[in-house]
C-alpha cells in the first residue's frame, strides 16, 4: 500500500513542476540570456557524492551533473550555440535558492527536494530522484533509529529540507534535551560523526551511502534507520519562464523513455552497492511518458 501512496505522490508532484506551452520563435528568459553570454552556469556541490561533487581531480562530477550537462546539449541544440560553454558554481545549501532567484545561476544540479515553500522563489523540472532521510551514525554508537537519538545530538544540513524535519522532530516532547547542531556541508557532517561530535547525521539517504563510502573509516560507519519522510529531488530553475522548462523536462523525458537513465544510475550508484529502488522505476516511468 504504500508504494500505491508513494506513486501517487510522484505523480502529483511531477504533474505540479511540469509545464505545457510551446517554445517561442524568439528567444526570451533564460535561453536568451544563456544564447547572448555563450555560457550557462550550473549550481554544483562539493561534497553531495554520488550526485554533485568535486572529485579527486577537481573536476565536478555526479549523478545530477549528469543529467544537467545532457540537458545542456539539448540547450545548444534548441537555440544554435554548439560552443556554448558550462560554468560550475560550487554552491552552499543556504546559497542555492537566493542565487538562482537573482540568475546567478541558471539552473541547480545537486540534491535540491521540491517544496512548496521553494516554488514561492524558484521553479522545479520534472522530478529526478525519490529519497528518504535517513540517518550516518557509527555501527558501535547505539543508533539503529531515530528513538534511539532521543537526548542525544543531532548533525545535520544547514539550509535543507532535512534541517527543518529533523528541527520539528526534536521539538516533540518525546525528544526533549536533544540537540541539533547544524554544517554547512555534507563534508562537515562526515567529520562530526567521525570525531563523536554528533550522534548521527541526517540527510537523504543515498547522499549518506555516497558519504560513507568516501569516508577513511567507512567499516565504522552505518546508514539506518527507517525514512523520515519521502522527498524528491528536481533541477531548480527561474520561475516564470516556460521555454526554458519545457526545453529542461523535454531532455529528461528522452532520457527517461529511451532507457538512458539506467545506464546514468548505474555508472553512480551500483560502486555504492545501491539497486534503483521501485520508487525510482516508477518515476522514470511516468517522467518518461510526458515527450
Amino acid at each position: 500500500m504504500r508504494i500505491n501512496s508513494l506513486s501517487l505522490g510522484l505523480a502529483l508532484a511531477f504533474a505540479a513542476c511540469t509545464g505545457g506551452g510551446a517554445f517561442a520563435e524568439d528567444l526570451t528568459g533564460t535561453l536568451k540570456k544563456i544564447k547572448d553570454n555563450g555560457v550557462i552556469t550550473l549550481g554544483t556541490r562539493e561534497s553531495s557524492k554520488p550526485f554533485s561533487y568535486i572529485d579527486k581531480e577537481n573536476k565536478t562530477v555526479g549523478f545530477t551533473v549528469d543529467l544537467c550537462n545532457r540537458v545542456v546539449d539539448v540547450i545548444r541544440n534548441k537555440i544554435s550555440a554548439p560552443d556554448l560553454k558550462i560554468k560550475y558554481l560550487t554552491t552552499a545549501p543556504a546559497a542555492r535558492i537566493p542565487l538562482l532567484a537573482n540568475g546567478t545561476l541558471d539552473m541547480e544540479c545537486s540534491t535540491t527536494s521540491i517544496t512548496l515553500s521553494r516554488m514561492h522563489q524558484v521553479a522545479f523540472s520534472s522530478p529526478t530522484f525519490v529519497v528518504g532521510a535517513r540517518i550516518l551514525t557509527k555501527v558501535t554508537s547505539g543508533v539503529s533509529n531515530w528513538e534511539d537519538l532521543k537526548g542525544k545530538i543531532i548533525g545535520v544540513a544547514q539550509g535543507t529540507n532535512g534541517e527543518k524535519t529533523v528541527k520539528s522532530l526534536v521539538e516533540t516532547p518525546a525528544y526533549k534535551g536533544t540537540k541539533v547542531i547544524t554544517f554547512a556541508d555534507h563534508a562537515a557532517g562526515l567529520l562530526a560523526v567521525e570525531n563523536d561530535r554528533v550522534d548521527g547525521y541526517v540527510t537523504d539517504d543515498i547522499v549518506l551511502y555516497g558519504i560513507k563510502a568516501g569516508a577513511r573509516q567507512e567499516a565504522e560507519l552505518k546508514v539506518t534507520g527507517d525514512p523520515l519522510t519521502f522527498e524528491t529531488y528536481a533541477i531548480v530553475i527561474r520561475r516564470d519562464d516556460p521555454d526554458f522548462r519545457l526545453v529542461v523536462d523535454t531532455a529528461l523525458s528522452e532520457m527517461y523513455r529511451s532507457g538512458e537513465i539506467a545506464a546514468i544510475y548505474k555508472k553512480w550508484f551500483e560502486p555504492l552497492g545501491v539497486p534503483m529502488s521501485e520508487a525510482n522505476v516508477f518515476l522514470y516511468k511516468i517522467a518518461g511518458f510526458m515527450p
